[in-house]
């Protein structure tokens, strides 16, 4: 057919996708992408309550958990929510040299013009089925984060790197109620960029050219768009996954260092020095001096004790420290 003049002209092509649910692969990957949608859906959920604004209209409001989490859910789950940093780092280093081959594969897809869609969807199963071992890879991390939390998979589809327009192209939650099955279809369809917001690539595109054209248009144009969206959409889904793990290793990363530097006499030195030469230093939830000093939380027999101790230790002389103890 060279004309086309309705979506039912082109809607056999999509009988092919039967290809793909064949594999293994494909099917590790719906179940990849449904547990990370799933736990972003919930966080969303309980993130944001619907307030009456004026007749059907509803607003947003942050809930006290909207509050918390904020706009980087990894770094909320990483520093409040996490049990075993030094696990999850392990799990992500061990993780993003996969989502790097994937992403490298998607960029060598479909580069010459495919004949017919049918070309297109092989090609893409060809690529699950080189990168099995990549693809549970991702699974297996997945899983592993939903035995700690169900909300814990969000940190692989997160608004603070995958931004609000990608995510909703993703999101199962624009599909009516489906069982298991058909459920991890649309997510893999989902991930490798052949479907999106409650319908195919090839209907949105096809819906798009007939509108603009105003007219019948034609089926290799049909085709090569599609083909060429097809090709962005994996590409990206796969660069956004593994600049989540490494969002994900920085925080891990991050972390460390925060646990690690209070034992830096360098660094306590170099911050006690900076804050005495201020005239008025003020303390945060990080920095809180206080909470070190063993004379705010002495008992009242022993606590002058501690004050001299601190003294002598921070004074250039016992004199010094006499004269201030005393002054006290």
């Amino acid at each position: 057919m060279d004309r086309i003049t309705s979506f039912n002209d082109v809607s056999s092509w999509l009988e092919i996708h039967k290809v793909l649910w064949q594999l293994s692969e494909f099917r590790s990957l719906g179940r990849f992408h449904a547990c990370i949608d799933a736990a972003d859906t919930e966080i969303e959920a309980r993130s944001y309550s619907k307030q009456d604004w004026f007749g059907d209209f509803k607003t947003l409001e942050s809930t006290s958990f909207g509050l918390e989490v904020g706009g980087d859910v990894p770094r909320w789950w990483v520093f409040a929510q996490e049990p075993n940093v030094r696990d999850l780092w392990d799990d992500t280093k061990r993780t993003l040299p996969a989502a790097q081959i994937l992403v490298r594969s998607a960029e060598r897809l479909c580069r010459e013009a495919a004949l017919t869609y049918e070309h297109v969807i092989r090609e893409l199963g060809e690529l699950l089925r080189r990168h099995s071992r990549e693809i549970e890879c991702l699974l297996t991390y997945a899983n592993h984060l939903s035995t700690k939390h169900e909300l814990a998979p969000a940190i692989l589809f997160s608004y603070a790197v995958w931004g609000s327009t990608k995510r909703s192209d993703r999101s199962l939650e624009k599909y009516p109620e489906k069982d298991e099955t058909e459920r991890f279809r649309l997510a893999g369809e989902l991930a490798l960029g052949i479907q999106r917001r409650a319908g195919s690539i090839l209907f949105w595109e096809c819906f798009d050219l007939l509108n603009e054209s105003e007219g019948p248009i034609s089926a290799d144009r049909l085709l090569r768009i599609v083909q060429m969206r097809i090709r962005e959409n994996i590409i990206a889904y796969f660069t956004e996954l593994r600049d989540s793990l490494r969002h994900i290793d920085t925080l891990c990363q991050e972390f460390f260092q925060r646990e690690h530097i209070y034992a830096d006499d360098r660094f306590v030195k170099r911050l006690l020095k900076k804050i005495s030469s201020q005239r008025s230093a003020v303390e945060t939830d990080l920095w809180d001096i206080k909470e070190g000093l063993q004379m705010w939380s002495s008992p009242p027999d022993y606590r002058q004790a501690a004050e001299i101790r601190f003294a002598n230790a921070s004074l250039p002389s016992r004199t010094n420290a006499a004269v201030f103890c005393s002054s006290a």
